[in-house]
């Protein structure tokens, strides 16, 4: 039908804008994410800003403990975008919104796969650890909320829907500071209101 066509020609404008975004300047990544409303819809304006009033909660109790954010990256991508959104653009949205809450050095983006389990801080101040090839992102998340909260003392947020990592998180961090767990619905709803200067 017509419908289906227009709807499959937006997709590939869509993910064709997705597929150039790596050169923008991060602010432009978020104009992306409004985009995306074409095929997966996001909340209208003020309610974006309202779902990522919790998230801003989470933040500000993170700020007193010196907290850290770890992404699941790929979950973020599905859930959160559809993946319509490349690991870089998504990369380059997190420098943005970190950059605007001040989180700098404090936000970890978690993804699958690697020739070895590394990680490394890049000048935006957004880390990237990779699980390497004998265990999963979800691992990874799971193993450092129990270090950042018994060991460090320190709050963490995880952002994931997955309801496995999420349970594991919870039982990890039993007992020591505290957990925020948002989904990744909030997580983008966050980012597009720091770009419309709803940032710290």
């Amino acid at each position: 039908s017509s419908r289906t066509n227009s709807t499959a020609r937006r997709e590939v404008v869509t993910i064709s804008a997705a597929s150039s975004l790596v050169e923008l300047d991060p602010k432009m990544t978020v104009i992306l994410l409004l985009q995306l409303a074409l095929v997966r819809p996001l909340p209208p304006h003020g309610g974006r800003r309202r779902t990522a009033e919790g998230l801003e909660h989470s933040l500000a109790s993170l700020r007193k403990t010196s907290g850290v954010v770890q992404i699941d990256v790929e979950n973020v991508r599905g859930v959160g975008t559809g993946f319509h959104l490349p690991h870089r653009a998504l990369l380059s949205a997190t420098s943005c919104w970190t950059a605007a809450h001040n989180l700098t050095g404090r936000v970890v983006l978690v993804v699958d796969h690697g020739d070895e389990e590394c990680a490394f801080l890049l000048p935006s101040g957004v880390a990237v650890a990779f699980a390497g090839p004998s265990q999963k992102a979800d691992d990874v998340l799971a193993r450092d909320v129990a270090y950042f909260s018994s060991a460090l003392h320190r709050d963490s947020v995880v952002v994931t829907a997955d309801a496995a990592l999420r349970r594991r998180c919870r039982q990890r961090s039993k007992g020591a500071r505290r957990l925020h767990l948002v989904t990744p619905a909030t997580f983008v709803a966050s980012i597009c209101a720091a770009a419309d200067g709803g940032g710290d």
